[in-house]
């Protein structure tokens, strides 16, 4: 994982010595890296504005680096904290195939069930856009059977990973949730009452 403090002790490295661009290799930005080298951070203007902008982009690595595939997917794998042999994604998210053998052409009909989708999906966006962002966490919480991680609040509820960490850890000190860590080492946040009675497999 990236550290801020590392990424600011190198970009300020970078002003006070010809090594500019230091902390955007660190951050998994190479050929900016090599930009910055080559120009003294932009005439170390670049680095300076990047003082501004280096939580966001050690937030941006650490969830690259954390979920290198697709979010969506490791976000549900994450929440059931089993082994990843254990693992299968949520029914809901995986495709219904297209019907084949005696009967079926091998194309779906996805007319009408699309539009059903695209309907109901704009219902629910427009709904959690008249949520606060407890409400959103709760109804992900309640959806997800329980556990959620930053990531996955992020991805549904439309916060940023700041903000999303910022009210996990505000529902956790006001004790509206408990802290427990999957069998992968990532922060699961546990909602005691939406949980369901199968309890999940979590490191100790």
């Amino acid at each position: 994982m990236k550290s801020s403090g590392v990424a600011y002790l190198l970009a300020l490295a970078g002003l006070a010595t010809p090594f500019a661009g230091l902390h955007r290799f660190y951050l998994g930005r190479p050929v900016w890296g090599l930009l910055y080298f080559v120009t003294w951070g932009f005439a170390g203007i670049g680095t300076i504005i990047d003082l501004f902008s280096i939580p966001r982009m050690v937030d941006d690595e650490n969830r690259r680096l954390l979920y290198p595939g697709d979010p969506v997917q490791h976000a549900a794998r994450l929440a059931r904290g089993r082994p990843a042999s254990q693992r299968s994604l949520p029914s809901e998210s995986i495709a219904p195939s297209p019907p084949s053998g005696p009967g079926g052409s091998g194309t779906a009909n996805t007319g009408p069930r699309n539009s059903t989708s695209t309907s109901t999906n704009a219902n629910t966006n427009a709904e959690m856009a008249r949520m606060t962002p407890e409400q959103r966490i709760l109804r992900i919480a309640r959806e997800k059977e329980g556990v959620v991680t930053i990531a996955m609040v992020a991805l549904h509820s439309g916060l940023t990973l700041r903000k999303a960490k910022k009210e996990l850890e505000r529902l956790r000190k006001e004790g509206f949730c408990s802290v427990d860590v999957s069998t992968e080492g990532v922060k699961l946040y546990v909602f005691d009452g939406l949980l369901k009675n199968e309890r999940l497999e979590l490191t100790e």
